[in-house]
């Protein structure tokens, strides 16, 4: 039973995106377009499984990265359509897209996108500043989301201030 709940859950889930995907798709145009736009949105997947290697979210994240750089750890990730302020935080780990500049994270068993994993640091309005004084802050802009480059170790650096 629990299996059916969880699957009308999740279908419900996926209808919801393809829905909201669909209307807010540029191409609107006849009622039969938003039905198909809603029918591709809603056959791809929202879960997949990527391949996290590397040190970059290390210790949370691939803890084995730090002593062994062959190591990769399997993660479970969630697709969400359109990434909003509603439904990404300030502290939420997310996989982005990696740009051609930057090493490549693989996916595994589905085809080939590289994407690198990082935590969300801040959101559009908030502002960054550095530790440097003579660094001007930087307010993000509406479509700006800044991630960490590494990930830090909180204990470590509470103990460092004490």
């Amino acid at each position: 039973m629990a299996t059916r709940a969880w699957n009308l859950r999740y279908s419900l889930l996926k209808l919801k995106h393809a829905v909201s995907e669909a209307v807010a798709s540029p191409h609107q145009g006849s009622v039969a377009d938003v039905l198909q736009t809603t029918v591709e949105a809603y056959q791809r997947r929202l879960t997949q499984v990527i391949a996290l290697a590397g040190v970059s979210m290390a210790p949370t994240l691939n803890p084995l990265g730090t002593k062994d750089p062959g190591a990769v750890e399997q993660l479970l990730v969630r697709r969400i359509p359109r990434p909003s302020t509603s439904n990404v935080w300030v502290g939420d780990v997310v996989a982005l897209k990696t740009p051609s500049s930057l090493q490549p994270i693989s996916l595994a068993n589905t085809e080939h996108v590289d994407y690198m994993v990082r935590r969300v640091a801040a959101m559009p309005g908030e502002e960054l500043v550095t530790d440097d004084p003579e660094d001007e802050p930087v307010v993000l802009q509406q479509a700006d989301v800044a991630v960490l480059e590494a990930e830090l170790d909180i204990d470590k650096l509470c103990k460092q201030e004490q």
